[in-house]
Order: structure tokens, then C-alpha cells, then sequence
């Protein structure tokens, strides 16, 4: 007799990017960088300065580029190891090859919002039945 964990469907069937957390993402994957790789004003693209001159604000009264550039990389640490924790999400509840594809390239560039929004439709779908 086949033991009724393994004949079970995945709650998961699609894809649903979490609406929270967005936003924040959106300003972070773009403030972050910005401030850790725009060139100095005395740097050959000196003649962006006018580009670049909210960047050396945020570096001169928040935070210096060594900094944005340590949690640039913290981020990208903490999204590789959240990637896997989606992964296993997806892998332990049997979720379709491109949903859980798609789930980790989310996890990858978004981070936290997915996996959250996952585990959290997981058990939703698990009350369920």
C-alpha cells in the first residue's frame, strides 16, 4: 500500500511573485550599488558628477563605500543561502520543475518576500486538505 504522504499533490502549482516587498527591493537593488560602486568625483568618470553626486552624498552622511560594498555582498550571501532554503521548500513538497525554477530565480534577486510568501502558501495549501 502506497503510503499517502507520497501520493499527495503539491499545494504549489504556479508561480505568484509576493506583492510585499517589492518595493523595497526595487530601492535597494538600486541605492545599494550605487553607493558602493559609483566612481569617486576624482576618478576618470569625474565628468559624471552631476550623475554621481547623490552617491557621494550618501557616502559622505550614511554610510562610506566600503560599507554599501560589505552589505552589497552580505545580500548576495544571505540570497544564496535563502535560494537553497526555497529550493529545499520546493524539492521536500514536490513542486513542478519550472514553478520551482522560477521560485529560486526569485529567491535569488528578492530574497526574504519569496521564500516567506512560499512557506506560507505551503501551509495554507496543507490546511487545506
Amino acid at each position: 500500500m502506497a503510503d499517502p504522504a507520497q501520493t499527495r499533490k503539491s499545494p504549489i502549482t504556479s508561480f505568484q511573485l509576493p506583492p510585499d516587498g517589492l518595493l523595497t527591493t526595487v530601492l535597494l537593488f538600486t541605492v545599494v550599488p550605487y553607493g558602493a560602486f559609483a566612481p569617486s568625483p576624482t576618478s576618470a568618470a569625474g565628468s559624471l558628477a552631476s550623475l554621481l553626486a547623490p552617491a557621494q552624498l550618501l557616502r559622505s552622511y550614511v554610510l562610506s563605500q566600503k560599507t554599501f560594498g560589505y552589505i552589497w555582498w552580505i545580500a548576495i550571501g544571505l540570497h544564496g543561502l535563502e535560494s537553497l532554503y526555497t529550493l529545499s521548500l520546493c524539492v521536500r513538497h514536490k513542486v513542478p520543475f519550472m514553478v520551482s525554477l522560477k521560485y529560486w530565480l526569485a529567491t535569488v534577486f528578492i530574497g526574504f518576500p519569496v521564500w516567506m510568501d512560499l512557506h506560507r502558501r505551503i501551509k495554507s495549501g496543507k490546511k487545506a486538505e
